[in-house]
């Protein structure tokens, strides 16, 4: 059995539709070691209340804390590791929860903030909000267990609250997200990235469907996550690029072939531009690291 997910002897899990799922996870590692989850079909939210370790998203690592909360978005593949005994709690959020609560809350543009909240190192969480953040899920718990007709919305009430509070802790935003045309834009601009990117990496033609100018789309983008447009886009498909050299075997023609790129040498030297690293050299690095990290917790 795998020691990253253990289950409470109550199952803590609302479906509103196959599509628009909220489920929380008690997380218990209950001995030193890593553990590969793999990629998410969700977002995830997730608080270590004890213990500590390290998350490795995308091959990239961040610390898991009890004064931090990790975010990650459907699509990115994760890996525990921790030196010792761990307990916390992982929050699951379909795309589809999250626009359902947005329509009947009217709240914060959520999706939106799980987007920039997964960009980031994580939510830094003061010692004054950690026991409101406690109690928050415990009321969360007691919904998602009973069979009263209200808890749907009393589901959404709490997810919009939960989200609020991580939105005013939220290391990287100086001010509060609100509902704004700029927001709905990087959203819409962000999921169309993650549908076309292996085929489409012009910023004019990403604007010209969103019905702006490529100047104000990255302006907008810039504005709000640091990052212009054609960033992200070379970001989206740099990222595929390493997940495919790392956890595939698939060689470096037809990675270049199935992100679009026609001319394989273009794909290296795009490849070499956004790592710093040629993809033989890449692939056998990380590789290496991740079998040294095996044979350590196997000692």
């Amino acid at each position: 059995m795998s020691p990253f997910l253990c289950y409470p002897s109550r199952p803590l899990k609302i479906t509103i539709s196959e599509e628009a799922a909220c489920s929380i996870h008690k997380l218990l590692l209950a001995q030193p070691g890593s553990v590969d989850g793999g990629m998410i079909d969700y977002f995830e939210l997730i608080w270590v209340t004890h213990g500590v370790g390290d998350m490795w998203i995308d091959l990239q690592k961040t610390e898991l804390t009890s004064d931090r909360i990790v975010c990650l978005r459907p699509g990115q593949v994760r890996k525990l590791e921790s030196s010792q005994e761990m307990e916390g709690y992982i929050i699951k959020l379909s795309r589809a929860f999250i626009a359902s609560v947005e329509r009947e809350v009217n709240s914060l543009p959520l999706v939106t903030l799980l987007q920039l909240f997964s960009g980031s190192n994580g939510i830094r969480l003061t010692p004054q909000v950690r026991p409101i953040l406690q109690e928050l899920i415990n009321q969360m718990d007691r919904v998602l267990t009973n069979t009263e007709p209200l808890k749907t919305g009393l589901l959404n009430c709490y997810i919009e609250i939960l989200l609020t509070h991580l939105n005013h802790h939220w290391a990287g935003s100086h001010d509060p997200c609100s509902r704004t045309r700029n927001t709905e834009l990087v959203e819409s601009f962000l999921s169309l990235v993650e549908k076309h990117f292996k085929t489409e990496r012009s910023v004019t033609k990403y604007a010209s469907w969103l019905s702006v100018t490529p100047s104000h789309l990255n302006e907008v983008t810039k504005k709000l996550t640091g990052y212009s447009a054609g960033h992200l886009i070379r970001r989206r498909v740099g990222l595929e690029a390493k997940r495919k050299a790392v956890h595939t075997r698939m060689c470096m023609k037809e990675v270049a072939y199935y992100l679009g790129f026609s001319d394989p040498a273009h794909f290296s030297k795009f490849f070499k531009n956004t790592t710093g690293h040629n993809f033989s050299n890449f692939r056998k690095d990380k590789t290496t690291v991740s079998l040294a990290s095996i044979r350590q917790n196997l000692e």
